[in-house]
């Protein structure tokens, strides 16, 4: 029998940012990533969006700030961002927030892959 596809989600990078600075050994780890790496939810990604993590992640101030976010931390959540995503190569311009422009990127992924959450 064929298994139920799981919901999809679109992560902005404030929530990814979380998930790569928690410490490594897994002590403390959001319900989301979680349910990630338990198949319960695919992310859904495109190359803007990990274009923006990637710039994120490397940032020396913020690795200089957040002690658990070593490169190799950093490179390793890349990974399983794409391990764990629904990749979109095309993704429309359907919708635009104008309070929000930087984020309309998110809401035109979220709407390309029928995301159920927008996070």
């Amino acid at each position: 029998m064929r298994q139920p596809t799981p919901p999809r989600a679109v992560y902005d990078a404030m929530v990814m940012l979380q998930w790569a600075a928690l410490p490594a050994d897994g002590s403390r780890q959001h319900a989301t990533v979680t349910a990630l790496t338990l198949g319960r939810l695919r992310l859904a990604m495109n190359q803007t969006l990990l274009t923006e993590l990637r710039d994120l992640f490397f940032r020396p101030e913020l690795q200089a700030r957040l002690p658990s976010l070593t490169p190799e931390r950093a490179a390793l959540i890349l990974q399983k961002s794409i391990e764990f995503a629904d990749w979109f190569d095309r993704v429309p311009a359907r919708f635009s927030l104008p309070d929000h422009p930087k984020d309309n990127h998110l809401f035109n992924l979220a709407i390309a892959a029928r995301a159920t959450y927008l996070v």
